[in-house]
């Protein structure tokens, strides 16, 4: 049976949604994609079923990549889309959910799916032991704008990947660590935190990650690390919709710090549920 569902806005029209018929071969967020139009994507999660964080800041990103990559707005009535999301997710009968918007750039400009899956996130002992990963010279082409289009080269350097980790970590031709395929990557050297700012997705996990940091007096250099000081990197962690924050004890072959989450990640994975609860918002009013 196929846990995906999608669906289309139609804006104006009744019914609110049309149903989206997927192959039987399509299977997740990522395939689903990839029989859409191109266009721009932002991903996030339920919270109960009911609630979702940040979502008017979903919207601003699909609106900025529209403008980086079209040159001009691209209107979207956002009220109407709430209720399509709201619709969406107490129609889809799987639990809590993975959902992706896209607005499509490139067939009917202004089209806006509804795409959702089950939601899976790491296992407990992710969090208290940490994850792995593998570092790979690449980058996007438009790091600021989120286009579905990356999405199939990111699956393709996952499958051409030998080791199965949780994530890899993007290098560009300079050596510094961009970030992750799926995530962003923090590191913390001297009790001060660093993560890319430019040639990076400014992920909305990050930011709320960046308040948790401020809130408990935690220095942040947007300035990426270079891959070679990895070696002398007390504290990592990855950081996405579906992972929170999430400890990183590996890169390639280097144990960060004592190779168990450091106490500075778990602090901030503590600040940040509060940080979360915060910006949830309901999704039927």
């Amino acid at each position: 049976m196929n846990d995906t569902a999608v669906w289309r806005v139609n804006f104006g029209g009744d019914p609110l949604l049309l149903a989206i018929s997927l192959p039987d071969s399509v299977i997740g967020l990522n395939q689903a994609s990839g029989v859409l139009p191109e266009g721009a994507y932002t991903t996030f999660r339920t919270y109960q079923k009911a609630w979702v964080p940040k979502l008017d800041e979903h919207f601003r990103r699909l609106q900025e990549t529209a403008l980086l990559t079209l040159s001009r707005p691209v209107p979207m009535d956002e009220a109407v889309l709430r209720q399509a999301l709201s619709l969406a997710v107490q129609r889809y009968p799987h639990g809590e959910a993975r959902i992706r918007l896209t607005l499509d750039l490139t067939k009917h400009v202004g089209d806006v799916y509804i795409s959702l899956e089950p939601l899976k996130t790491p296992p407990p002992e992710a969090y208290e032991r940490g994850v792995h990963t593998l570092t790979r010279k690449m980058q996007r082409s438009n790091p600021k704008a989120k286009l579905t289009a990356f999405l199939h080269t990111a699956q393709q350097t996952v499958q051409a990947s030998e080791q199965k980790v949780e994530e890899i970590l993007m290098v560009d031709p300079q050596g510094f660590i961009l970030e992750g395929l799926s995530s962003n990557f923090f590191a913390i050297q001297n009790g001060e935190i660093w993560t890319a700012e430019e040639g990076v997705l400014s992920g909305i996990t990050r930011l709320m990650v960046f308040e948790a940091a401020r809130n408990l007096g935690i220095n942040i250099h947007l300035e990426p690390l270079p891959l070679r000081q990895i070696p002398q990197v007390e504290e990592a962690f990855i950081t996405s919709a579906s992972r929170a924050i999430l400890p990183v004890v590996q890169v390639d072959q280097h144990v960060i710090g004592d190779g168990r989450p450091g106490e500075q990640t778990k602090a901030l994975m503590e600040a940040f549920q509060i940080v979360l609860k915060e910006s949830l918002e309901q999704l039927f009013v």
